[in-house]
């Protein structure tokens, strides 16, 4: 269950630094569409790669990190992610 955290921590983590970078490089629509819909962050990933590679990365190991934690989870720890 710690590894579902973790992946959890990194990807939020780039997903962060991503709204700060579209943020501080005057892509306010780019940073409002990162805000309030999550799956813009990789369309700007891929778009603005020279700037965001970085928490591109990070999103997406910190994505396969939980897809591989959930997997490896019993029906028990998957209930209490649920509570």
């Amino acid at each position: 269950m710690a590894f579902y955290y973790i992946g959890l921590l990194i990807a939020v983590a780039g997903w962060v630094w991503m709204l700060i970078i579209a943020f501080k490089n005057d892509q306010i629509l780019w940073g409002v569409g990162i805000l309030f819909f999550g799956i813009v962050g990789i369309l700007y990933g891929i778009l603005n790669w020279n700037r965001a590679k970085e928490p591109f990365i990070m999103i997406v190991v910190g994505t396969i990190i939980v897809f591989f934690a959930i997997s490896n989870m019993t029906p028990t720890e998957i209930q209490m992610l649920e509570n």
